[in-house]
């Protein structure tokens, strides 16, 4: 499993997340990855390495 970790201060309480991988094409399309929340941490789960970008907005 791969991971990668947020403070819930730096992206803000009731934050939508979303996870995009870049296709062959260049373009994103969006992934379902697992989220958790432990303390003041938010943990962003996958499988597989990729080329992508995590997408917030309050």
């Amino acid at each position: 499993m791969y991971q990668v970790e947020f403070r819930k201060g730096n992206i803000g309480q009731g934050s939508n997340l979303v996870v995009e991988r870049q296709n062959e094409n260049g373009e994103y399309e969006n992934l379902r990855a697992e989220i958790r929340r432990h303390n003041d941490s938010i943990f962003i789960f996958w499988s597989e390495p990729f080329n992508g970008r995590v997408i917030f907005d309050e």
